[in-house]
Formats: structure tokens, C-alpha cells, sequence
């Protein structure tokens, strides 16, 4: 497992809605030959954290 673990890479992407994050995930799945997991599949409106109400007023306009 600790080799397994060791070799294990993980890509983070991040940006707003609709700017093509799934659909690079997506490709970027094929082209690696791997897995890919998307955070909205594992939550609902009500398990967001506390503060990520407080991210997008963040973003620069």
C-alpha cells in the first residue's frame, strides 16, 4: 500500500461555474489513463463548509 500511496498523484482544478473544469477533468482522465472524482458528486447545499459562502465574494470582478 505504502508503494501504491507513493506513487499517487492528485491534480486539483479549480474555477467557476461553467469555465469547463468537468470537461477538462474529463479529458485529462482519458489522456492519463486514470480515475477522476468531482467534488459536486459528494456534496448538496447543505454540507458545503461554513465559510465557502464567504469565497466568491472574494474573486476579483
Amino acid at each position: 500500500m505504502k508503494a501504491v500511496m507513493a506513487k499517487l498523484k492528485i491534480i486539483a482544478i479549480s474555477g467557476a461555474s461553467g469555465s469547463g473544469k468537468s470537461t477538462l477533468i474529463k479529458k485529462l482522465a482519458t489522456l492519463l489513463g486514470c480515475g477522476s472524482l468531482n467534488f459536486d458528486d459528494f456534496i448538496d447545499a447543505g454540507t458545503y463548509p461554513p465559510a465557502m459562502a464567504f469565497w466568491p465574494a472574494q474573486q476579483p470582478a
